[in-house]
């Protein structure tokens, strides 16, 4: 009874051991992340993401999947005109038109439309006989919208949309699932921290971010001109530029404080941290270089008190020895700083 209740055991293990195996080879078969039954109807935006550069173009499609007998398709694609704009497709009428794709094409095409002031896609178009209707399958593409002028992200959302198959003489609405997709525009974010020496308070340095190249001279730059982006550091010495810009576009990015030398970093000016960089104090009358000039200033101001003097160089509301001392310790040192940490 022993040795039979032993070998019945064995056969029960193996079988389930049996069993375990076949489930594993069946799971592993099966893609992670899907589900053994197909997906129901829908109509998207294909690519869902769309990555283009700053004033770019692309294209995206509107595809169905899932549907058999698709006979006709309409639909409304949402975007914000002032991010992007649709390019037209057929400069031989008027307004904005999209790509109307095979066999809608040659069918009749109600709408294929886009209002670039109200930022929307409009698209109505069905098959007539003798074209058969279509089985789209795991997707089939029935539109091409071209985008430009790409300035910042947007969203492409369906508001409406209706999907229709034709069988045995009888016209149906299919229930289906809207993917809606996006444009994306990368963010050009440059940010870093400046230190002034002789503080512990550095907030107020003047950061500009330019279109033109940084120059070769040492000239303090203190007045900003048409088409540079500035910001201004926080008590931390942090700054950042937080507005989607084109990062090809920028070429320079520099940086001043009453009673330092400027600072500078040269293109190409990464996206993200450019790290830290200490400023030498003493540059007292901001032609950039800590001479006889700034100590001379100093030596005038020596004694006074008060806010926002010029020769106060750590700030700490009165012109005396320390200031002097700074300026002193940084003699014949002329700027733009420019070794980041």
């Amino acid at each position: 009874m022993d040795a039979q209740f032993k070998v019945s055991g064995n056969i029960v293990r193996g079988i389930g051991l049996t069993i375990m195996a076949i489930v594993l080879v069946v799971s592993a078969a099966q893609p992670v992340g899907l589900a053994l039954a197909n997906p129901g109807p829908w109509i998207g935006v294909i690519p869902s993401t769309l990555t283009l550069s700053s004033g770019g173009t692309g294209a995206t499609e509107i595809r169905v999947g899932e549907v058999n007998d698709l006979y006709g398709v309409e639909f409304t694609l949402t975007f914000n005109p002032a991010c992007v704009r649709v390019k037209d497709n057929d400069s031989t009428r008027s307004g904005v038109q999209i790509e109307v794709l095979a066999p809608f094409s040659s069918g009749a095409v109600v709408n294929y439309t886009a209002d670039n002031t109200a930022g929307k896609v409009m698209f109505a178009a069905s098959l007539i006989t003798p074209t058969a209707p279509v089985n789209t399958g795991t997707g089939f593409a029935v539109a091409r919208i071209t985008w430009e002028n790409a300035t910042c992200s947007t969203a492409l959302i369906f508001s409406s949309s209706k999907l229709v198959s034709y069988s045995g003489g009888v016209v149906s609405e299919v229930t289906h699932e809207r993917r809606s997709g996006q444009i994306d525009i990368p963010v050009f974010a440059p940010k870093g921290t400046v230190t002034l020496e002789g503080r512990t308070n550095y907030s107020g340095v003047e950061v500009y971010l330019s279109q033109q190249a940084c120059p070769s001279v040492t000239a303090m730059w203190t007045e900003p001109i048409s088409g540079v982006l500035k910001t201004v550091t926080n008590a931390a010495g942090y700054f950042e530029f937080t507005a989607p810009l084109p990062a090809a576009s920028y070429s320079c990015l520099r940086g001043y404080k009453q009673g330092y030398l400027s600072f500078m970093k040269r293109a190409p000016v990464p996206s993200g941290s450019l790290g830290t960089i200490d400023l030498l104090a003493g540059n007292v009358n901001q032609d950039n270089c800590i001479n006889i000039f700034d100590l001379t200033q100093i030596g005038s101001d020596f004694g006074k008190s008060g806010s926002d003097l010029r020769s106060d160089l750590n700030g700490d509301g009165v012109v005396n020895i320390l200031d002097l001392t700074l300026a002193a310790k940084n003699f014949g040192q002329c700027g733009p700083v420019e070794n980041w940490r």
